[in-house]
This record gives C-alpha cells, structure tokens and sequence, in this order.
C-alpha cells in the first residue's frame, strides 16, 4: 500500500466527498452496472478521499451523463500497512432495476503508483488493453428475480 498514490479525505475515513469527475486518473474503485439484454449501462466511481461519481451510459461508451438519480449513502474504509478496504453504499432505488431482469455486474479498480505507472485491476478483461467498460468485463451476475 505505501507504494501507491491514495487520495486522502480531509475528514473521518467515513465521510463522503463530493461529487467529481476524473477519478479514474488516479487509484478509485469502480463498479459497473447493467441489465442482460440493454446495451446502456451505469458507471460508479469512489475514491480513497471519499469523492465520487455516477454516470448513465445509453451503449458501450456512448451518450454518458450524469446520473444524477443516485447518490452515495455511506462510505468506509479501513488503510492498514498491508492492505486496503473501501466500502460503498450506493442508493440505486430510483434506478430501473428491480423489472425482474438480470443484472450484470463489473467490479474493477485503478490503481496509481507513486513513480506514476498505473495498474488495471478487474474480475475479467477483454483482450488487449484493459477496457472496463467492455461487456465482457460484466462478469458478476445476479438472480433474474426483481431487487426488492
């Protein structure tokens, strides 16, 4: 852990930042959502300084926005010598999940080095260089029952 860049909060390691963009420049945890058969998905971001951010793309890469429909409730983490954990809990209520279909889940992170490499961390990637918005990369399925 001491040999990458991790953005500090100005507050508790429980506070919630703001809303930014760009997050993904430096170490930030992601999480990707769809549903199985929409091309349009959604992109979260949350970093170490507890900021964050929420975007509504309607096909791979394309039309994104902010989705302004989702904020973030809570945020833990807990920095020790060896190792790292963030948590994030993400009101998706007003999202239009909970139809019965199911859903698609990419969890990736970036990562910053101190001497400015950077490493791209996910549950799958596609070929090549690493793209976390590629579908392939939605590895993580959930029930088709309704989210309830």
């Amino acid at each position: 852990m001491e040999n990458l860049v991790m953005p500090q909060s100005a507050k508790a390691p429980r506070a919630i930042g703001r809303r930014r963009d760009e997050l993904w420049r430096s170490t930030c945890f992601e999480m990707f959502m769809k549903r199985r058969d929409d091309p349009g998905y959604w992109e979260f971001n949350v970093a170490p300084s507890g900021d964050w951010a929420a975007y509504r793309f309607t096909k791979f890469r394309d039309g994104m926005e902010n989705e302004d429909a989702v904020e973030i409730l809570r945020i833990e983490q807990d920095r020790r010598p060896d190792g790292f954990r963030l948590e994030a809990e993400i009101d998706a209520a007003a999202l239009p999940l909970a139809d019965g279909r199911g859903l698609q889940i990419a969890f990736s992170a970036v990562l910053e080095g101190l001497h400015g490499e950077t490493a791209y961390w996910a549950l799958a990637h596609p070929p090549g260089k690493p793209d976390f918005h590629h579908v392939s990369n939605f590895a993580y399925r959930l029930s088709p029952e309704p989210l309830s």
